[in-house]
């Protein structure tokens, strides 16, 4: 994988589109400051994922988009692509060319792109994870990067070495591992409140559930003996009934007897009456079929206006994909015109193609004619050169001999002058000498002392760590159980909050009415729009003093849900709309009718005093527009310290007050008490309000609290990070000092050996001295012979320099010549790959318009299909509107026979009407005759008339109050007497009533909040479940972290060492781990000894040595794990010349597996470049680009 091209528009100040193609090996990017040649690496950084706009060296993001110059406008965008070969397949994708495109527009719109398809940045990011890529990886060195590794915290170089060690996406799966498992515990904290503040509640709502099921067992057994009472009354009843109607029944058989007469009369009156009946009813029969006859009509009409109207749905569906058939064909016959263009274009194009590859061809073949020739010219050079050199060395060798010979006679007393000298030197050397090793040993003696001093510094400052490391992990801890306290606290608070929203433990009428029932949500609210005046519930209006809460929760109790409201207009209002809704029942106390009860706060206070009991109104407060409803609620109640001085205080008044103990026991009027356990705090109304403002304040007071635990534990951190600091310093002074007791031993050492090598020098030159003789021989001779061999070499000299000559002429002819073939050639390659990259996107084309092709013929398919399918349903529509119409005349002229048998039966009917009103006139004269016997069968009706509504009146108060029938209930013999029965109806209504106020819809609420709290606890099971999980995926992330990360720094120690010494020719340098027993959270250090130097801290260094010695860590990481290309802008700009050949010489060996991309200034860097780009500014603010490819000289 390596970086093939870079496309840059707009971006900074390159105003044109810009194409680099960057050749494998080294390319250098050269021009003056300011040139804009910087901008070249920051286009990269920048595609690749850099957010930070310092990075970029700008202050907003638009300042990346080209800003104009005098001559040209600013650009609306900027836009970088970077092309990469992924023929490997290092890179997750499945191309062997991945482009990616990054662009900005200066509304502040950003868009991405991976082969030209939309992304987002962070998929971008992941691309390039643990690639050695992306925006902070190592592949992109600056000045920057190299200061930030000098000048960096120790905790901040792990940067580099994670990156290295390709652990990101490890600690990115930890960290959203972490980020659930954070999760997981704030969910299991809520939802364990919850199931907390529910199983607070299941108590009590069971116990009103099972008064609610006890309260509905007795008014069904009240039903069941009230049903028997109006039994036994309903017997006798029709007992008395019975008797009238048997006496009445005689006398209408005499008035049967005496009225014998006229029965003829009213048998043909009934006779008649009948007829007319019959003829009404035939009239009734004719009329419902009539209306029968036009309902039908009316529906045939109907469905006639309906078949019609889908019939032109129909046409306007078959017409629009008609139309759009015809497009589909347009489309189809535009797509083929365009397939025979591009497939003439690509036949252009590999015509091209081939005459550009013959081109190339024949150029290769010259320049490698040409390296040849130039091969043999420089041979020829090499071999003149050589033969230069040797006669060099002959004539140098020949002088040396003749100055030898000649200085022999000359200098040969000064010779033993010098002798003598040497000796004299000799001797005062060896004082000097005795005198150092005395100082060595000195400083030998002084370096072990410093040394123990340090030992003792370091050891106390190891103490002090440790104790500053033991003190920021116990903040570290408390504040995490800070942290968790304050979450269980804002969980358990919004458990209550959420609770106190939903109303919960108030009956579904306050709840309806109040606009929270189970349900009925913001419905209710709307609702209840007509129902003005409402206050609010007793709960709402009051406070409760400190301490007194358990009390009025006991002694208020079912009373807390009483709705205050604004007079009893509104409450029978409220009620009515409870009842019309069946939204429950509840108590309303109206302002304007309500009464205090009670002697309120006018207890005798001397009396109250003996028992240290208070009035009830007085520990509890309100607005004073209330102070009724508190006096009505609580004017009677007492608030005694405990149960004895309870009692004490009921009998001091006579059993005539109701009072309370702090504990919640209860003595009432009358002497009954109530006491015992309950449920825990929290279950009560008030209770509930009160620990919704404790935990407030609670809450508040954890989050001060967590502030200030934070401030101390920066604090701590800042002054353990001081001792680290200045143990650090210590412990590099003591390997500092033990470097140099090494070296001042080593001194020592050697002091002594020169000392014993001077004394065996001094004995040497007295005996030189001592047998040194006057013998001189004949060199007259020797000098002549020289003299002759040296002009013989000078002539030789002057030819090879003349034949040397000659040659570097014919090789500038030859590289001329070859250079122009190379410009060619290129020109050639530049012209093919343009025709190959042209053929491809053609290819690309023709397959993506006959793929379109096929889609477009797929699609008409479809609509000829619906059309077909169109026509044959608005035929099938056509024949069943016929067939209506059929069915609508047949109908109309039936209601026009009917209309003519109505009249014709109306006209019969007014005829018997008049006959039978002439009989009846007849049959009333002779009725006169029987009238006094019909006066007593009057009053016999009238009885049994009582009798009947009497009878009736007890059915319907049965079906008005129970809901049934009298035929429903009677279904047997009724039960019991009469008198018994109804003592035992009022024993249950007295039962029923010591009940007091019965919550109907606490069973309800009770099965739903058990529901609730079973689901929510298989919910906290779930995740203890997920948290255990996520708990084993942390640790093995944890694992495989760790080993990647020891692994890849031991390797990176290893290689660091061997490229130190290489840039410096010798010293030795190491980075290792401030605490190796935590090789993810230890700082990283770096020691350094240049040659000749002792070990240092970096600060110390030159500012060459610090760049080089970054330079060693940052190649050193290169080398075991390498990136597919490396970005280095002018980090050789701080090197002496001596550095940058060796830093060049780095570079070379890296090049051969490396991409490099170096930003240069340095003329030893320039050298190494496979090609070189400069970046010059013709114009003003606008960065031109201009190419040298180069290519190295065989030989």
């Amino acid at each position: 994988m390596h970086l093939k091209r870079l496309d840059i528009f707009g971006f900074k100040s390159f105003a044109d589109k810009l194409e680099i193609v960057f050749p494998a090996g080294i390319t250098a990017v050269v021009g003056p400051n300011g040139s804009g040649k910087s901008n070249i690496s920051d286009a990269i950084r920048w595609v690749l994922g850099e957010q930070s706009i310092r990075t970029l060296r700008g202050a907003r993001m638009e300042d990346i988009i080209f800003a104009g110059s005098e001559q040209r406008k600013p650009l609306g965008m900027a836009e970088v692509t970077l092309v990469i070969d992924n023929a490997e397949g290092k890179l997750p994708l499945d191309f062997s060319e991945v482009s990616v495109t990054r662009r900005v527009y200066r509304s502040g719109e950003s868009e991405f792109f991976i082969n030209r398809a939309p992304v987002r940045l962070r998929e971008i990011q992941d691309i390039f994870l643990d690639t050695g890529l992306g925006k902070e990886a190592y592949s992109m060195i600056g000045q920057g990067k190299i200061d930030a590794i000098l000048s960096a915290r120790s905790e901040e170089r792990r940067a580099i070495f994670e990156e290295a060690a390709g652990i990101m996406r490890y600690k990115q799966k930890k960290a959203v591992a972490v980020r659930k498992m954070d999760e997981t515990e704030a969910n299991m904290l809520r939802i364990n409140d919850i199931i907390g503040e529910l199983g607070a509640q299941l108590g009590p709502m069971s116990a009103q559930a099972a008064v609610a099921t006890k309260y509905l067992d007795l008014c069904g057994s009240l039903r069941h003996l009230e049903v028997n009472c109006f039994g036994k009354e309903l017997e006798r009843l029709e007992a008395e009934e019975q008797r009238v109607n048997n006496e009445l029944q005689s006398q209408m058989e005499s008035l049967a007897v005496t009225a014998g007469a006229e029965s003829v009369e009213e048998a043909r009156l009934e006779q008649d009456r009948a007829e007319l009946t019959k003829v009404g009813e035939q009239l009734e029969s004719l009329q419902e079929q009539m209306a029968e006859t036009t309902r039908t009509l009316e529906q045939s009409s109907g469905s006639e206006k309906l078949l019609q109207e889908r019939q032109a749905n129909l046409v306007c569906e078959r017409n629009r994909h008609e139309s759009k058939l015809v497009e589909l064909a347009d489309r189809s016959a535009r797509l083929s015109t365009e397939l025979t263009t591009l497939e003439a274009r690509l036949g252009t194009v590999r015509q091209n193609k081939g005459l550009a590859m013959e081109r190339q061809q024949r150029e290769e073949a010259l320049l490698k004619e040409h390296a040849g020739m130039l091969a043999d010219v420089n041979t020829k050079i090499e071999e003149a050169r050589r033969n230069m050199v040797a006669n060099i060395n002959a004539k140098a060798a020949v002088r040396q001999q003749l100055e030898a010979v000649v200085m022999t006679d000359s200098f040969s007393e000064q010779q033993r002058q010098q002798d003598e000298q040497r000796l004299a030197k000799a001797r005062g050397a060896l004082a000097e000498i005795e005198q150092r090793l005395e100082t060595v040993e000195r400083v030998v003696r002084q370096n072990k002392a410093t040394g123990a001093t340090i030992d003792t510094q370091i050891a106390e400052l190891e103490n002090k760590a440790s104790e500053a490391e033991r003190v920021s992990q116990e903040l570290v801890a408390q504040r995490e159980a800070l942290v968790r306290q304050i979450a269980k606290t804002g969980s358990h608070l919004s458990a209550l909050e959420e609770m106190e929203q939903a109303r919960q433990g108030y009956s579904e009428g306050v709840r309806a009415l109040l606009g929270n029932a189970a349900g009925g949500g913001n419905a209710a609210v709307s609702d209840n729009a007509a129902v003005a005046g409402i206050h609010g519930t007793v709960a709402d209006l009051i406070q409760v003093n400190e301490g007194f809460e358990i009390a009025m929760d006991v002694v208020l109790g079912s009373a807390l849900q009483h709705i205050v409201i604004e007079n009893e207009a509104s409450a029978r209002k409220a009620i009515e709309w409870l009842k019309s809704s069946s939204r429950g029942r509840a108590t309303f106390l109206p302002l304007d009718l309500i009464e205090e009860r009670g002697r309120g706060a006018a207890f005798a206070k001397n009396e109250l005093d003996r028992f240290g009991a208070v009035p009830a109104v007085t520990v509890v407060q309100t607005d004073a527009h209330y102070n009724k409803v508190i006096g009505f609620l609580l004017g009677n109640t007492l608030v005694a310290p405990d149960l004895s001085q309870a009692v004490a205080v009921a009998r001091n008044y006579h059993k005539s007050v109701r009072v309370v103990t702090m504990a919640g026991d209860l003595v009432n009027p009358g002497g009954s008490m109530t006491g015992g356990s309950r449920e825990r705090r929290g279950a009560g109304l008030i209770e509930r309000k009160k620990d919704l403002e404790d935990l407030r304040a609670k809450l508040a007071s954890l989050e001060q609290e967590d502030r200030e635990s934070e401030t101390q534990l920066r604090q701590a951190s800042s002054n353990r990070d001081a001792l680290r600091a200045t143990l650090r310093e210590l412990q590099v002074s003591r390997r500092q000092l033990e470097l140099e007791e090494a070296k001042s031993s080593k001194e020592l050492e050697s002091v002594a050996a020169e000392r014993a090598r001077m004394l065996k020098d001094s004995d040497a030159l007295l005996a030189e001295l001592a047998s040194r003789t006057d013998h001189q021989s004949d060199r007259q001779q020797q000098r002549a012979e020289l003299q002759s061999r040296l002009e013989a070499l000078d002539s030789e000299y002057q030819a090879i320099e003349e034949k040397i000559k000659a040659f570097e002429e014919e090789l500038s002819v030859r590289q001329k010549s070859k250079d122009a073939d190379y410009r060619s050639f290129a020109e050639s390659q530049a012209g093919l790959a343009g025709a190959e990259q042209e053929e491809l996107g053609l290819l690309n084309q023709f397959r993506s318009l006959e793929s379109n092709r096929g889609d477009l013929e797929a699609e008409a398919a479809n609509c000829r299909a619906e059309v077909e399918r169109l026509n044959a349903e608005e035929l099938a529509l056509a024949k069943s509107i016929q067939d209506e119409v059929a069915v609508r005349s047949r109908l109309a002229q039936d209601k026009v026979a009917l209309e003519e048998s109505m009249r014709s039966l109306r006209g019969v009917r007014a005829e018997r009407t008049e006959a039978l009103h002439l009989l009846e006139e007849e049959l009333k004269a002779k009725r006169k005759n029987v009238t006094e016997l019909q006066n007593r069968v009057h009053r016999l009706e009238l009885r049994q008339n009582s009798v009947t509504r009497d009878i009736e009146g007890l059915r319907n108060h049965l079906e008005e109050q129970y809901g049934q029938t009298w035929q429903e209930y009677r279904v047997g013999d009724f039960e019991g007497a009469l008198s018994g029965n109804r003592a035992k109806i009022e024993s249950l209504k007295s039962e029923i009533k010591s009940l007091g106020t019965v919550n109907l819809a606490a069973i309800d609420d009770y099965a739903r909040i058990k529901e609730r709290h079973e689901f929510l606890q298989k919910q906290y099971d779930d995740l203890v479940e997920a948290r255990k999980d996520l708990a084993n995926v942390i640790e093995e992330i944890e694992q495989t972290t760790a080993r990647r990360f020891t692994d890849t720094f031991d390797q990176v120690k290893a290689a660091f060492s061997d490229i130190f010494a290489q840039l410096f020719e010798g010293g030795q340098a190491e980075v290792y781990l401030l605490d190796p027993e935590k090789p993810l959270e230890s700082g990283i250090e770096i020691a350094a000894q240049p040659p000749g130097k002792r070990q240092q801290s970096l600060t110390l260094l030159s500012g060459g040595e610090r760049a080089l010695t970054a330079i060693a860590l940052l190649f050193a990481i290169l080398r075991v794990k390498p990136t597919p290309f490396c970005i280095l802008d002018e980090i050789d700009a701080t090197l002496d010349e001596a550095n940058v050949h060796r830093f060049a010489d780095l570079l070379s060996e890296f090049s051969k597996d490396l991409q490099l991309i170096i930003v240069t200034h340095r003329r030893g860097t320039m050298e190494l470049a496979d090609a070189i780009y400069g970046v010059t500014m013709e114009e003003m603010g606008v960065s031109k680009l201009l190419s040298l490819q180069l290519k190295k000289q065989a030989g």
